[in-house]
């Protein structure tokens, strides 16, 4: 019995010096364990949900292709405009067309009008985009799998709720309204209320911030690579969630990664119960 309970501590030790540390790999380590009988004899009893019960106070929402899957129409949006200046789109490589994902639309055209040395009206294109993508979202948006589920968990768990997007206010609005998901949020934060857009972190900063909350107390849900980062460079504790629809991400700076919203209720409820 005392080599039962002097293994329980060293157990506990090494749990909770994990925990603290947040790392993807540990965390995934532990997850597996519950399946096993290391989970009958210890896991449950102890500190792991305990902890983050305590410490988890809010969670932040990402919103394009996290919450709804948009870049397909993105991607129209840009060709179609970019056509009347006869550029190809696909003429830029694919890491950098990767890295688009999780940035402001406004950001996304600079880096597009530098790569092809373009001299135009850029306030003109940002209109012209912004009027073709909003048009096609209003009639051709879906959202994410999953996602009415896990805005219900964490209502009903009483956490606080914000949508921290890289999106501008008027697209913001558009799918709060088409979805009726405003109902669900306590802060909004928009690519228009930030002077930088992600990989700073000053997007997800805003959030805690409206939220009343210290980043240690936020979990963030993501999908593109420079939207983990803000959340990381924030503070926060990030749960990366897969797309299939757009260009292959790097996920490995979260803290957890899931395939799908889907996924992210029983996690939550083997954290938090």
């Amino acid at each position: 019995m005392l080599m039962w309970q002097k293994s329980q501590q060293v157990i506990l030790r090494m749990l909770t010096e994990k925990l603290f540390s947040f790392a993807a790999d540990n965390i995934k380590y532990l997850i597996s364990q519950s399946q096993t009988i290391f989970y009958k004899n210890v896991f449950k009893i102890i500190i792991f949900p305990l902890k983050y019960l305590h410490m988890i106070k809010a969670v932040i929402y990402d919103m394009d292709d996290l919450m709804v899957n948009s870049n397909p129409l993105h991607i129209r949006a840009s060709k179609k405009v970019f056509r009347e200046y006869e550029i190809d789109l696909q003429q830029i490589p694919q890491n950098i067309r990767a890295s688009f994902i999780g940035m402001r639309v406004a950001d996304i055209l600079k880096v597009v009008v530098d790569y092809f040395n373009l001299d135009l009206d850029f306030r003109k294109l940002r209109k012209q985009r912004s009027k073709i993508f909003l048009s096609l979202a209003a009639k051709e948006l879906k959202i994410m799998p999953g996602l009415m589920q896990s805005l219900e968990f964490f209502q009903k768990k009483r956490f606080r709720i914000a949508l921290a997007s890289s999106g501008t206010k008027e697209y913001i609005n558009l799918v709060l309204k088409k979805f009726k998901l405003a109902k669900y949020f306590d802060v909004i934060v928009s690519g228009d209320d930030v002077k930088f857009g992600k990989p700073d972190p000053e997007t997800y900063s805003a959030a805690c911030e409206k939220l009343r909350v210290r980043p240690t107390e936020v979990i963030v849900l993501e999908d593109a690579t420079k939207g983990i980062d803000a959340a990381k460079t924030a503070g926060c504790i990030c749960i990366a969630v897969k797309n299939p629809y757009t260009l292959k991400q790097n996920l490995t700076a979260a803290d957890l990664i899931i395939n799908s919203l889907n996924d992210l209720k029983p996690k939550m409820l083997s954290f938090f119960r």
